[in-house]
């Protein structure tokens, strides 16, 4: 896998992993699991009310407990852009075939970091990511300027490269 789809794939994961950390009792559903399938399984509304286009759809992270959707983008203007674009379908279709049940919409809210070694790397590196559009988290990924042996020394020296 090329470089920055495994970064974005590695993003994309970690951040949905997070939001279940966070939030441990809320039903979540990840981006595996289409519109029709959450409506469904959380016997939400109607799916028939969903647009042919709008069925096989998958939000990164749709909490049906608290009734919000986000998109996963990096932190640029472009993946700002998709994002809002991606997370108005998102709301336009749940919403539209949950008729008069409380609606969705964007989530807010939701930011952080960890500090990941991948394979036993040289560099430990940074995902950050934050809310601040309503159903559109970005993130970015940093790497430590040097080699550490471990990840508190990496965050204490504070030295990251950004790797846009």
């Amino acid at each position: 896998m090329p470089w920055p789809f495994f970064l974005g794939h590695a993003a994309h994961r970690l951040i949905a992993y997070l939001y279940g950390v966070h939030h441990p009792h809320h039903r979540v559903f990840y981006n595996k699991e289409t519109l029709v399938g959450i409506l469904r399984k959380e016997r939400l509304g109607d799916p028939a009310r969903l647009l042919s286009n709008e069925r096989n759809l998958r939000p990164d992270i749709t909490d049906v407990t608290a009734r919000q959707v986000f998109e996963v983008k990096p932190w640029n203007a472009q993946g700002l852009e998709e994002g809002q674009q991606a997370a108005r379908t998102y709301l336009s279709a749940f919403n539209r075939a949950l008729a008069s049940v409380a609606p969705f919409e964007g989530g807010r809210d939701f930011q952080g970091e960890i500090l990941v070694r991948f394979a036993q790397g040289q560099f430990i590196w940074r995902l950050e990511w934050r809310t601040l559009v309503p159903g559109v988290s970005q993130y970015r990924w940093t790497r430590s300027a040097r080699r550490f042996a471990s990840e508190a020394e990496a965050y204490r020296a504070g030295q990251w490269v950004d790797l846009s």
